[in-house]
């Protein structure tokens, strides 16, 4: 699948088949006026049963209350399917919402997609050689989205 309007893009391919696990990159602006663009994609993930997905924001600029509010409305049905959503590759800007809005109690974000898609293989020792650091853009350790985090 793949979107590129009102200033929104947005492109999904399958990173493991077995497990039905999809990486949907977004770039650009997330706002009131284009979120029905996301919701639409993640409405056609459900549809085609790929309930494991990996949102990858190395090319996201913005993401407003409502972007937010589509991904943390979604989880709930992904999980009762027996899958999840996480988040890779946050920026420092969007970083700092997902954190002053406590949303690691609700959604895990990792460093990398590499890192999120072992995670989703539950393996130990990564597929790929790990990257220099794992620690998020403003330098503080990454949080693990479990709700005793300091």
């Amino acid at each position: 699948m793949k979107i590129d309007q009102e200033g929104l893009q947005i492109q999904s391919r399958l990173a493991d088949e077995k497990h039905n696990i999809l990486v949907v990159e977004i770039g650009g602006y997330v706002d009131q006026g284009n979120c029905h663009l996301l919701q639409q994609t993640i409405n056609s993930c459900m549809d085609d049963n790929c309930v494991n997905l990996i949102f990858d924001f190395s090319k996201l600029i913005y993401m407003s209350s409502a972007g937010w509010g589509v991904l943390i409305g979604e989880i709930k049905g992904f999980r009762e399917n027996g899958g999840d959503i996480k988040l890779a590759n946050m920026g420092p800007e969007i970083y700092e919402i997902y954190q002053m809005l406590e949303f690691y109690h609700i959604i895990s974000e990792y460093p990398s997609v590499e890192e999120e898609l072992n995670s989703f293989l539950n393996i130990e020792k990564p597929l790929i050689p790990e990257q220099k650091s794992a620690t998020r853009p403003d330098g503080e350790k990454k949080k693990s989205g479990l709700a005793d985090d300091p």
